[in-house]
């Protein structure tokens, strides 16, 4: 029952993967942009205490900046994704998802919506002159601060990946052995890694063979005389 349940998920996001794509790099990328934005106010504004920064920072989010970051987030993923020819809607690579992302005008719209919002909130006075000033004189800091998390983070996610090739080739030597306990260290690995990286088709049916593989033997008491249509079966549950 749980190898199946496990089946239908795997299933369901490669039904679902662009969407599974979006949500994960929607949900990264807010969280760079916020760390940045977190560390440029802080940076550009030293003479004030942290409770002023923290209230500076949800002025300008109740003011627009969130949503403009929603906005610039998901019009670059998808924008980016035509300039690329992406039509299929999945992206292949980890690379091929930071290019749009890069590529996409991503760190031109949050620049924009910055000094939309500096305005906006220096016209109804809902944060300090000094402190709009300020922010905006320094803006080109909180975007190569943020320029800087999504480039380290494709550096992550590339060497995650990696991670994930070298643990699946692990795996199956020590299947081979038949030495269950290795397999299940090196399986431990690979499902870590996984939940650190954008879902792609190609690593996902990987991973699922090797799961799919590695629960028989483990239904069976760690025994590996698996038959022919054993094997078959996790083959076709791809």
């Amino acid at each position: 029952m749980e190898l199946a349940l496990e089946l239908n998920q795997n299933n369901n996001l490669n039904d679902n993967l662009g969407k599974a794509q979006n949500n994960f790099l929607e949900s990264n990328l807010g969280k760079i942009i916020n760390t940045g934005i977190d560390a440029g106010l802080r940076y550009l504004l030293p003479d004030f205490i942290e409770n002023q920064v923290i209230d500076i920072k949800d002025t300008l989010f109740s003011e627009g900046l969130k949503g403009a970051i929603d906005k610039a987030i998901d019009s670059v993923i998808n924008t980016g994704k035509s300039v690329l020819g992406i039509f299929t809607g999945n992206f292949e690579s980890i690379g091929q998802a930071y290019d749009v992302v890069k590529k996409g005008g991503l760190l031109n719209s949050i620049s924009q919506g910055i000094d939309y919002v500096l305005d906006k909130a220096k016209k109804n006075e809902t944060i300090p002159k000094d402190a709009a000033s300020l922010i905006k004189d320094g803006k080109n800091d909180i975007i190569k601060d943020i320029e800087k998390g999504i480039d380290k983070t494709l550096s992550d996610q590339l060497k995650s990946v990696e991670k994930i090739d070298k643990y699946c080739t692990n795996w199956q030597k020590f299947y081979e052995k038949q030495d269950f306990d290795s397999m299940q260290k090196e399986f431990t690995k690979i499902k870590k890694e996984m939940k650190a990286i954008l879902p792609l088709e190609n690593v996902i049916n990987k991973m699922r063979e090797i799961e799919n593989l590695h629960n028989l033997v483990k239904n069976k008491g760690g025994d590996f005389s698996l038959s022919q249509d054993e094997l078959e079966i996790a083959k076709k549950l791809i």
